[in-house]
């Protein structure tokens, strides 16, 4: 079964939506939210392959949710839901890659069935398999931009608010990404890079410990000297020794 998140703020028209025969065309309804804001809010913690969205919503609306998955979660499919004098916004959103399909209110049940029916295709086919890839290649870019940020910025106090907002993405979302990618999380990353600078500033005669701890961003020597044993297998010292 595939995972339907339904966004829509009127709720007679949510109940209808969720009545429908999801379950006879491979398709399960997940979650019913009111607007775009906890769409991105499920999405965070829970996975979805498909979204039915209404284009008008309070808070954030269906146009400015779109927007927001092509960036963050290109791989789920976006079905938009329409009034007829919402045109030129079903205009906009069809530009969206991940926007497969429109329909109009009041849903036309054998319009309904068309459309999610070919969207089970595309999730059963390789267009499916296609996505998945562009997926990776998307988690890819933004774990390389997550990796570049930080050590041009290893020596300031860094957060991972910080990176995210840098990349323009919410830091939830950054946080899975690493993980999943780097098998680490965002402190173990930060530490690695900035002990990796710390073991190249420690071939340098010129620099004491407690001076190369404060270079690669740490304010205690003592949080210094304990990381560095951790990743590296010996104290600060002894690596200069040898």
């Amino acid at each position: 079964m595939y995972k339907l998140l339904i966004a829509d703020d009127d709720s007679t028209s949510l109940s209808l939506l969720s009545a429908l025969n999801w379950e006879d065309i491979g398709i399960t309804v997940v979650k019913n939210v009111n607007n775009g804001v906890e769409v991105l809010s499920y999405i965070e913690k829970n996975e979805a392959d498909i979204i039915l969205t209404d284009i008008k919503m309070p808070f954030m609306d269906g146009i400015e949710l779109t927007e927001k998955l092509e960036q963050i979660a290109p791989h789920i499919i976006v079905v938009v839901l329409s009034g007829y004098d919402d045109y030129a916004y079903v205009r906009h959103c069809m530009k969206k890659s991940n926007v497969f399909d429109y329909l109009l209110k009041p849903i036309d049940p054998d319009e309904w069935m068309a459309t999610f029916k070919n969207i089970v295709k595309k999730l059963d086919g390789t267009e499916f398999s296609l996505a998945k890839i562009k997926v990776s290649e998307s988690k890819k870019h933004i774990v390389d931009n997550a990796v570049d940020y930080i050590q041009r910025h290893y020596s300031e106090t860094l957060t991972l608010s910080n990176v995210a907002d840098y990349i323009h993405i919410n830091h939830t979302y950054l946080s899975r990404v690493i993980k999943e990618e780097l098998g680490m999380g965002f402190s173990d990353l930060l530490n690695l890079i900035r002990i990796e600078k710390a073991k190249k500033l420690l071939k340098n005669p010129s620099y004491n410990v407690n001076e190369i701890a404060n270079m690669v961003g740490y304010s205690s020597p003592q949080y210094f000297n304990h990381s560095f044993k951790k990743i590296v297998g010996i104290t600060p010292w002894q690596y200069r020794s040898k």
